[in-house]
């Protein structure tokens, strides 16, 4: 087996010397790499994919993965698969919450003075947070007459996002002042109902887990352009193209999702209409009489009624 350690080095240093180990091997064998980042890992699979090898891989110790790529000698040249096309870690997102018009407590003449330093220094950062929200009396900051208006307006022209609660605005009178300097970007909250309207125009959606209400552009417009087309019908129902499209969407749809989570085979991964359908489906056919199941009160009744269900019936 040869032996590759490239802890210490960044993407794509790795990829290259493994690269250069199975080139090495002048056939079939192992090549076992050594990496101290998780996403190293994920790049070195991602190449072993591409070229067809069988690949392990495991977390040895603390800032340790090893990585065993089996290479068999049919599989196409490493020279086929670029060296440079690495996964990145995603960007975390900064977002600083201001929740009055001052900061800290005893002074407030004093905490009004802190808080104007404090969003003048968010202009003078060499990374600036991409969101500062402003609620309950912070909202008062972002209203006409505020002091730090003018440390906004930087903060804005640089590409920060700037939030305010909707509905504080309405509840200190202060929706007409936003909107004289901001033009429609305050935050809309619950009890505007997701309508768009004058001086709101975004929302701030806490609900997710119970509907994932918003979806990303790319979702509607798929969905729109394969209800508009007129050119896919029911899939594994017939025949014809319309048919036949349907299947192929499917079917591209699951391999992308067992990609995404790693799954070896795409019919590993199955659809159901929401999370509720799912989490019946897992409980009815994955419990067998006997088994025993921990659980709370506070689950959703999507999981709660099932298992009283089969409690009562026994099964």
């Amino acid at each position: 087996m040869t032996r590759v350690d490239a802890r210490g080095e960044i993407c794509p240093i790795p990829l290259i010397k493994a690269k250069e180990a199975i080139k090495n091997l002048n056939g079939a064998g192992n090549v076992e790499v050594l990496v101290d980042n998780e996403i190293a890992v994920q790049n070195l699979e991602k190449m072993a994919g591409q070229m067809g090898y069988g690949v392990e891989s495991s977390k040895e110790e603390e800032k340790t993965w090893k990585v065993v790529l089996h290479v068999s000698g049919q599989e196409k040249s490493a020279e086929e698969i670029p060296a440079d096309q690495c996964l990145v870690p995603g960007k975390k997102k900064t977002v600083v919450a201001v929740t009055a018009d001052h900061m800290g407590e005893g002074n407030e003449e004093l905490g009004k003075v802190l808080i104007k330093g404090f969003l003048f220094a968010q202009t003078q950062l060499e990374t600036p947070p991409d969101t500062i929200l402003f609620y309950n009396g912070g909202a008062k900051l972002t209203c006409e007459g505020s002091d730090s208006i003018e440390d906004l307006k930087k903060l804005e022209e640089a590409g920060v996002q700037i939030l305010t609660c909707g509905t504080c605005l309405n509840y200190y009178g202060l929706t007409e002042k936003l909107k004289s300097w901001r033009c429609h970007q305050h935050v809309c909250d619950r009890a505007d109902h997701g309508r768009s309207g004058p001086g709101c125009t975004a929302m701030i959606y806490l609900d997710n887990a119970a509907t994932s209400l918003h979806k990303p552009e790319t979702v509607a417009d798929a969905v729109y352009k394969v209800l508009v087309s007129g050119s896919v019908g029911n899939a594994a129902r017939g025949s014809n193209e319309a048919s036949l499209q349907a299947l192929r969407l499917a079917v591209e749809t699951r391999s992308r999702l067992g990609e995404l989570f790693g799954y070896p085979h795409p019919n590993q991964v199955a659809f159901s209409m929401n999370a509720t359908d799912s989490l019946n489906m897992a409980i009815q056919g994955l419990l067998e009489p006997g088994d025993h199941v921990i659980t709370t009160q506070m689950e959703h009744n999507s999981v709660l009624r099932p298992l009283y269900r089969k409690e009562k019936r026994r099964d």
